[in-house]
């Protein structure tokens, strides 16, 4: 009873594995093509740009930031530590920054050369 069941398994098998490595097999065919063609369009395009003695002019858009106040404050070393003042330094409320110079604000806590 149990044979006749392990041999129906194992002719499905030995039926079903070459169609399942035949698809895998066509699947890679295809892909193998499709790479080959890339590097062929790939070599055409990089000749045919290289062989050419047209310039191309490429711009780049860069946004910079306006600045509208003109006025520079200076590090005071008062009841505000590290430029920020309780009472809004600049200006700019309890969290604004004062104006410092950024190599005065990395290095203030260095001793000065003489």
């Amino acid at each position: 009873m149990l044979l006749p069941l392990l041999l129906a398994l194992k002719l499905k098998a030995a039926t079903l594995i070459p169609i399942f490595l035949g698809t895998i097999a066509l699947i890679a065919g295809k892909a193998l093509l499709i790479g080959k063609i890339a590097l062929v369009i790939s070599a055409i395009i990089g000749l045919k740009k290289l062989l050419s003695h047209q310039k191309s002019v490429t711009y780049e858009i860069v946004s910079h930031p306006h600045h509208t106040s003109g006025h520079h404050e200076s590090y005071s070393s008062g009841s505000d530590i590290g430029g920020y003042g309780s009472s809004g330094s600049g200006g700019h409320g309890p969290w604004g920054r004062s104006s410092l110079d950024a190599q005065q604000l990395a290095y203030r806590a260095y001793p000065q050369a003489s």
